[in-house]
């Protein structure tokens, strides 16, 4: 499974779960690779997806995320 079959996989088990997914990942993402809009409240949820085997996420992971949630208003 490569990035961006993991990055649908993610997408799916939260569109089962009754999220809105949108991938957005790419050039100019802002650390953003998937936007979950829950249907009843609308508010958005920033996901950004790591397909490493041995990497763990570090927090300069966690604060270009949080810069881009604040980017999408989420």
């Amino acid at each position: 499974m490569d990035g961006y079959e993991f990055k649908r996989l993610v997408a799916m088990i939260y569109q089962d779960k009754g999220y809105e997914p949108q991938i957005v990942g790419g050039s100019g993402d802002h650390e953003v690779d998937i936007i979950l809009t829950d249907p009843k409240e609308k508010y958005k949820i920033a996901v950004q997806c790591k397909h490493w085997k041995t990497k763990n996420v570090g927090n300069d992971v966690i604060l270009r995320l949080s810069a881009g949630r604040g980017y999408i208003n989420a």
